[in-house]
């Protein structure tokens, strides 16, 4: 049942019509309920702040609303997105961290590689030697930092971060 509201929700957001705060109660309970609909309804600001307690509260079934917070407009918002992708700790949002990889903006980019790290998931290591080519250095450093982090030898020696 929560997983097709959750299909259903997305889908609602997707083409702007706005679910109430009550039925999103009904099913995530009031606190992640609340943060999507700050998030449905608030400003740029507000979008941030529901998605940093969307990752402190670390509610996997959050995750694909997180996805969708990832196309917002604000640059913010879209770091907010990663940084509480790695606040969840876990592998369920990789998929999501290795599609914001894509992002144009080398900040966003930065912690998704910093959240990948975060994920202790080794799975994540060939993703993160392809970042060390990344055009920016401190997405390359962050590369560097989290290969080191999740035990990868071949970091290790620093010099990884300036091949590109």
């Amino acid at each position: 049942m929560k997983k097709a509201f959750v299909v259903l929700f997305i889908g609602l957001m997707t083409v702007g019509v706005c679910c109430t705060n009550e039925a999103l109660a009904n099913v995530y309970g009031p606190e992640v309920s609340e943060c999507m609909y700050k998030f449905q309804t608030g400003t740029p600001e507000a979008r941030r702040k529901a998605v940093d307690t969307l990752g402190k509260i670390g509610n996997k079934f959050a995750i694909p609303f997180l996805r969708q917070a990832l196309k917002d407009s604000d640059v913010l918002v879209r770091i907010s997105v990663a940084k509480a992708l790695g606040k969840m700790g876990d592998s369920s949002g990789i998929p999501i961290l290795i599609e914001a990889l894509k992002d144009k903006r080398p900040d966003v980019r930065q912690d998704v590689v910093k959240a990948l790290g975060k994920t202790g998931d080794t799975s994540v290591i060939p993703v993160l030697r392809e970042a060390l080519k990344d055009e920016n250095v401190k997405v390359r450093q962050q590369a560097t930092d989290a290969l080191v982090n999740l035990g990868d030898k071949s970091a290790k020696n620093g010099n990884t971060v300036n091949k590109r």
